[in-house]
């Protein structure tokens, strides 16, 4: 009996690049293919029993870009801000001025009705009436372990990996993608609070600045086949444990 080929699983659309990319990059730091499968199993082992993140029929390779996109536009476009420039209450599915419309403007192949469901459960929209629903910050942040948020993760990991590549590989003359990064070895703990704010204001003044470029100069739906790219900016910050400092 010749055995079943083992069908693709959700997210395998961006799950399998990631890997590609991951494995590439060891490869050109100098790892050898045997010493790559040795690490690859060796972190197989490793693994939880359980995958942790429960799986929805909603996962799709631009489903956290959607979101993202739909909640710029709720709290940007004169279409769905009222007179204070606040979001306006809109009914959660159906046609006409909905999320779920709205999740299908940036998205149209994603399933938008799912994906409104899913953003009540993950406190992203808040019901403010019988049948009206605001976001609840501007910046859709997941805080728990979602297969949306591993969808972001892995996007976010292809994308950094993919813009340093090309930078490596950048011919004479062209500009090379923006890369850069602040970091000091220790500062005092007592610091951190300070740090988090402090790069959270910059940082989300800086996201909220290249959204409205990226969004006026969006391509416009249009018949036949056009010219486009993917293009973005990601920005993160982070905090590593260090070893304490030694007494003087």
């Amino acid at each position: 009996m010749t055995p079943k080929k083992p069908q693709p699983t959700q997210g395998a659309e961006f799950s399998g690049p990631l890997l590609e990319a991951l494995v590439g990059f060891l490869y050109r730091a100098g790892q050898s293919k045997k010493e790559i499968e040795a690490l690859v199993r060796d972190a197989l082992k490793k693994l939880p029993a359980n995958k942790g993140a429960r799986v929805i029929s909603s996962l799709d390779v631009g489903t956290a870009s959607a979101i993202g996109a739909g909640f710029h536009r709720w709290f940007r476009s004169k279409t769905f801000i009222d007179s204070r420039g606040k979001p306006q209450p809109l009914p959660l599915l159906g046609p006409g001025k909905t999320v779920q419309s709205l999740i299908r403007s940036v998205g149209k192949k994603l399933p938008a009705e799912d994906i409104s469901l899913e953003l009540v459960r993950l406190g992203l929209v808040k019901r403010v009436g019988r049948n009206a629903y605001v976001p609840t910050e501007m910046h859709s942040l997941i805080r728990t372990n979602h297969p949306y948020l591993s969808e972001h993760i892995a996007h976010s990991i292809l994308r950094f990996l993919h813009t340093v590549n090309d930078n490596a590989n950048c011919a004479a003359g062209e500009v090379p993608l923006f890369e850069r990064f602040a970091h000091v070895p220790a500062i005092p703990k007592s610091k951190l609070r300070e740090f988090k704010d402090f790069s959270s204001q910059q940082g989300e003044a800086l996201i909220d600045t290249v959204n409205d470029w990226l969004e006026a100069n969006r391509a416009k739906p249009r018949g036949g086949s056009a010219t486009t790219a993917q293009v973005g900016l990601h920005v993160f910050a982070y905090a590593a444990n260090t070893r304490k400092s030694p007494r003087r």
